[in-house]
C-alpha cells in the first residue's frame, strides 16, 4: 500500500514538474517572441531617427564645399592647429559624422577641437580624424594651447551641391524605409511600423 502511495505521489509529483516546466518555457517562448517583436521596432525606430539626424546635417552642408581631410595627431591634445587651405576666415572643422566642431578660424590657421580621434598607436600616442573643412562661420571665441598635428593629408577633390538621387538613395536599398523631398520639406517615413518625421529645409 505504501509502496503504491509512493509511485503515485512520484507520478503526480513529475507530472506537476512537467506541466510547471512545459508552462515556463510557453511563458519564456511568448516573452522572447514579444521582445524581438518589440525591440525589432524600436530598431527600425531608432533607425530612422539617425536617418533624420544625418540628413539634418546634410542639408545643413547641401551647397557648401566639403574638403576632406586626415589628421594624425597626438591623442594627448585635442586642440588642434592646421594651416587655412581655403583662405576663409570662416572656415570649419566637421567630423566624418557632418557635425559641427568647435572652431576658430583667421586666414592662417584654423584652431578646432577634436571630439571623436581614434587611437592608432596607443605606445606612441598617435590618434587619427577623419572630417571636412567648409566654410560655415566660426563657432567658438577661443581654443586653448591648439598645437599643430604630426601630419596632414588633404584630399585634392571637395563634395560640391550634393544632388537629390544622392540624398534619395536609401529607398533603393532599404525596404523599410522612404525620403522623400517636397518643396521646402523633407519627410522620412518608416513603412512598418508606420511613423513620419517632417523637416523643413
Amino acid at each position: 500500500m505504501k509502496r503504491n502511495q509512493l509511485y503515485l505521489f512520484t507520478i503526480i509529483y513529475i507530472v506537476i514538474l512537467i506541466l510547471t516546466f512545459s508552462s515556463n518555457i510557453f511563458v519564456l517562448n511568448r516573452e522572447l517572441k514579444l521582445y524581438s517583436d518589440y525591440y525589432g521596432e524600436l530598431g527600425k525606430i531608432y533607425k530612422l531617427q539617425n536617418f533624420e539626424k544625418l540628413y539634418r546635417n546634410l542639408i545643413t552642408f547641401k551647397d557648401k564645399d566639403l574638403i576632406p581631410i586626415v589628421i594624425y595627431y597626438n591623442c594627448s591634445f585635442n586642440n588642434v592647429s592646421i594651416p587655412n587651405y581655403i583662405d576663409d576666415e570662416n572656415a570649419t572643422i566637421i567630423d566624418i559624422d557632418l557635425k559641427i566642431l568647435k572652431t576658430i578660424s583667421d586666414e592662417n590657421y584654423i584652431n578646432f577641437t577634436i571630439e571623436n580621434g581614434m587611437v592608432i598607436n596607443e605606445d606612441k600616442k598617435v590618434c587619427v580624424f577623419y572630417g571636412y573643412i567648409t566654410s560655415f562661420g566660426n563657432t567658438t571665441s577661443q581654443i586653448q594651447n591648439a598645437i599643430e598635428p604630426l601630419s596632414i593629408i588633404r584630399y585634392n577633390f571637395s563634395m560640391i551641391n550634393i544632388d537629390e538621387f544622392f540624398l534619395t538613395f536609401p529607398n533603393v536599398i532599404d525596404k523599410d524605409l522612404e525620403i522623400i523631398f517636397y518643396n521646402d520639406t523633407l519627410i522620412l517615413k518608416l513603412r512598418k511600423p508606420y511613423l513620419e518625421i517632417r523637416r523643413k529645409i
